[in-house]
């Protein structure tokens, strides 16, 4: 008996044998793979959060200036703020109203308004889509 959909018989097809890449991930493969991604020269390297001041949270009303630092920072720099979850990567994001870079090893931007809470600093370089997310914790607000 075929399979049906909406009453009528599914086409029945295969995949070509050299369409089909038979892999196992190993601990050596995911290393190497991690690797890879953590020495990628084209994408930025977040370090450091600096508060402004004294402070170690953000005021949940925005406005305050962090300083990023890192590398690879290039001139056309996008910052997002997401909270942590497990929702898909920039989704639920919030764009910082000012940047202003100093060079590609640092630059200062002013905190959104947000919630209580952390939340998962995204650094994207739209020259070439290259991006980092800094969550050890991010930045927290209170």
């Amino acid at each position: 008996m075929a399979d049906k959909l909406n009453g009528r018989a599914l086409k029945t097809s295969s995949i070509p044998a050299n369409r089909i890449v038979n892999l196992s991930l190993t601990s050596d493969r995911f290393v190497s793979d991690i690797a890879a991604v953590l020495t990628d020269t084209a994408r930025p390297k977040i370090s450091n959060l600096t508060y402004f001041g004294a402070n170690t949270t953000a005021n949940i009303n925005g406005g305050q200036t962090i300083v990023l630092t890192g590398s690879n920072i290039q001139a056309n720099v996008q910052i997002y703020l997401n909270g942590f979850s497990n929702t898909f990567l920039f989704s639920n994001t919030t764009a910082v109203p000012s940047i202003s870079r100093a060079n590609a090893n640092s630059v200062s931007f002013t905190t959104p308004a947000r919630a209580a809470g952390t939340y998962h600093v995204y650094v994207i370089n739209t020259d070439d889509g290259g991006y980092a997310v800094f969550a050890k914790p991010g930045i927290v607000y209170a």
